[in-house]
């Protein structure tokens, strides 16, 4: 039913009522514009390479001339030179520089007293690995110095290790430290046999029982304390009480410990007699009753943690996952979780990298025994018993 006011004439229709108001038009970029400014710039880019690209005639036929000339031409020292090679030019014989010593320069050494040197013969310069220049009994050493080959000759004594096919040397380290411990080539032993020094004195290789009094940590480094369990004599007679029981023993612990290791690394570095006199010990090391270099007792991998960081790194990344697979509607919900789920899998990782970084943690217990290995003779006197 439609209201018609007694004013209105007869027969006048109100107007419309628009209820959906035309949508706004946005403002586009002229097509006309677009495509004269990436012609622009197109021809822009083509001018400079091929500007940039291409060689000059003039500028290459210049450098041409200017290499041929410099080619072609002589060089400066015969350019320099006279025109006329008269005799008169020539320098005299006398003028000549006299012969000199490439080694020794102008001040050859006195023991030379001028004698010529004896040229190598081939054997010197063939290049074998065994060979040398057969010389006069009477040479000195300097001379020998002088003749020797330098970078052809090979002394045999100090031949090139041989090599296996694969290009390893035969032996490997191992064999290298034990020649050099060794000693190879000698026949007898160079050194003579040395008697005690004194009566009152621990050889080394002599074993000192003693056990911890403070606990070791591999957290952080620091010292340690240990006490004699057991009296020490001299290593000559075997009657002479050098060291009582219950003498002083401090160290050094080590901390620098890798992922896997279970053993702590310490050195002793002094001696406390119950009467108060003392010795450095100089780093001698510490071991454990069967001898092995350093102690064990017990060992934490902190895996408590590293299983934490797992699960933890697990959750977040499932997590992150659902979300993202929640997020499947539109474009920028699909970015937004694909950046998370990728920022949880990095955060995961680095946690997980962090706990595995951790250095395992080294304890051992007060009271544990320990050995000083005696590595250097320490003489010391009779401790009195009364």
């Amino acid at each position: 039913m439609r209201l018609v006011s007694a004013n209105d004439p007869a027969g006048t229709q109100p107007p419309g009522i628009a209820i959906r108001t035309k949508p706004p038009s946005p403002k586009r970029l002229s097509r006309k514009v677009l495509i004269t400014g990436c012609l622009v710039f197109g021809g822009v880019v083509a001018f400079a390479l091929v500007n940039g690209l291409s060689e000059r005639p003039d500028r290459r036929a210049g450098e041409d001339a200017q290499s041929v000339a410099a080619a072609s031409g002589p060089p400066e020292s015969v350019r320099s030179a006279s025109s006329d090679y008269a005799i008169s030019d020539l320098p005299n014989a006398a003028e000549l520089d006299a012969p000199r010593d490439m080694l020794w320069g102008d001040h050859p050494p006195p023991e030379a007293n001028g004698a010529e040197l004896a040229a190598p013969t081939d054997a010197a310069w063939s290049g074998g690995g065994a060979s040398r220049a057969v010389r006069a009994p009477t040479e000195d050493a300097q001379a020998l110095a002088r003749t020797s080959p330098i970078l052809f000759g090979v002394d045999a004594a100090h031949g090139a290790t041989p090599l296996a096919a694969d290009g390893r040397a035969i032996g490997g380290p191992r064999s290298a430290f034990l020649a050099s411990q060794r000693g190879e080539g000698d026949e007898r032993l160079s050194a003579t046999l040395t008697p005690p020094r004194s009566a009152n004195e621990i050889m080394a290789g002599s074993v000192i029982p003693a056990a911890l009094v403070t606990e070791l940590n591999s957290d952080l480094p620091g010292r340690v304390i240990a006490q004699i369990t057991a009296p020490v004599y001299d290593s000559v007679t075997g009657g002479r009480l050098l060291i009582p029981q219950g003498a002083r023993l401090i160290g050094t612990y080590d901390s620098a410990n890798a992922y896997g290791d279970q053993r702590l690394l310490l050195v002793w570095n002094r001696l406390i007699m119950p009467n108060g006199w003392s010795i450095n010990l100089q780093g001698m090391e510490g071991a454990d009753p069967t001898g092995a270099a350093g102690l064990r007792d017990r060992t934490d991998f902190h895996l408590g943690r590293l299983a934490g960081a797992v699960v933890l790194s697990s959750i977040i990344s499932v997590v992150a996952n659902n979300a993202e697979d929640n997020q499947r509607t539109g474009s920028f919900a699909q970015s937004v979780g694909d950046a998370a789920a990728q920022e949880a899998a990095r955060t995961g990782g680095r946690i997980v990298d962090r706990e595995l970084s951790v250095r395992p943690t080294l304890r051992v217990r007060a009271g544990a025994p320990v050995r000083v290995l005696v590595t250097r003779d320490i003489r010391l006197r009779p401790y009195p018993t009364q």
